[in-house]
């Protein structure tokens, strides 16, 4: 079940709220209503109401704001208004205002968590399991990567969710972000730079838009970080992608490194702060191609092999049924 959006909630940013709902919830818990908060104080953007809780959002915190998050089971009172809910518990009570449009979404939200924990209470899941996509969307909206190491600077929603739609099912175990370059992520079998949001896309030629390139390890013959005195240039070389060798951060024309689907403009502090990563990125690239070489050369082998017992049979050193009995056991 989809979540239900109030008015004046954008589709990303109830994405981003239920990310931040599931990143700090509970194991199957489903986000069933995100409205507009009209809270001063605490000053609230969002209400959020799952299938565990309500709780109340303010900016980018990926955690609810303090004091704002109520189970469903410990609420002993709800009191409904036009343009608010107050909820009452044990150990304290909170009104939430929201817009007075968004009152029926509220109380139907309510009243379907209060269905739904009544299911659980008899063992039943009536909610189902969260679907993987989604819940990755649903988390790289509010900018939360759990099972990825983030080097550099915090993720932007719009940059966050165009690394989600290279995910394909797995989600990359490296993000090295810049404030306005782009960023480089990296999966178990490819790595992509990523251009966009609002500056980064300015700068990289694509106003509105972004540049998204994505290269496979096997294509994959080198990362090169070339520098000046504080600035430089990280690229990611392949037959496709030669080696510009500039260390201009701010180059221009054919060699503008903001513009380069394969180059990543990095201050030296941005560099070192991302080496260990980067280093990490080489190590597996390298393996990577170990891996398909050594898959390779026992083929290469066993054709040297049958042309060497070709030859002495061509000479009459091997009789055919000699060279049969050899090549059967070559082959086995």
């Amino acid at each position: 079940m989809a979540a239900v959006i109030g008015i004046g909630v954008t589709e990303a940013d109830a994405l981003a709220v239920q990310g931040r709902s599931l990143h700090s919830g509970v194991p199957g818990e489903q986000v069933l209503a995100v409205v507009a908060s009209k809270n001063w104080k605490p000053a609230l953007n969002y209400l959020a109401i799952t299938s565990h809780r309500v709780a109340g959002y303010a900016g980018a915190n990926p955690d609810p704001v303090l004091g704002t998050v109520f189970t469903h089971d410990e609420l002993t009172k709800l009191d409904f208004q036009s343009d608010r809910m107050t909820v009452i518990a044990s150990r304290g009570s909170m009104t939430f205002k929201f817009r007075r449009d968004d009152a029926s979404i509220v109380q139907k939200a309510m009243e379907e968590a209060k269905s739904r924990a009544t299911w659980q209470e008899l063992g039943t899941d009536r909610a189902g399991p969260q679907d993987s996509g989604d819940r990755r969307k649903m988390l790289a909206a509010a900018s939360i990567w759990p099972n990825t190491e983030i080097l550099g600077f915090r993720l932007e929603q719009k940059p966050s969710l165009a690394v989600e739609e290279l995910c394909r099912g797995e989600d990359p175990w490296l993000i090295v972000n810049t404030v306005t370059a782009g960023l480089l992520a990296a999966w178990t079998d490819r790595a992509a730079i990523v251009k966009t949001g609002f500056m980064t896309g300015l700068l990289s030629g694509a106003s509105g838009g972004g540049r998204m390139a994505t290269f496979y390890f096997r294509d994959i013959t080198g990362i090169e970080y070339n520098s000046g005195f504080s600035k430089g240039v990280l690229e990611i070389l392949t037959p496709s992608y030669q080696g510009t060798q500039t260390n201009d951060y701010w180059g221009a024309g054919r060699n503008d490194p903001f513009k380069l689907s394969n180059a990543l403009p990095l201050t030296k502090s941005e560099y070192q702060q991302a080496k260990e990563g980067l280093d990490e990125l080489r190590t597996r690239i390298e393996q990577q191609k170990q891996q398909q070489q050594a898959s390779v050369m026992p083929n290469a082998s066993l054709a040297d092999e049958l042309q060497k017992l070709a030859a002495l049979r061509d000479q009459g050193l091997l009789s055919e049924e000699e060279f049969g009995a050899a090549k059967m056991k070559l082959i086995s």
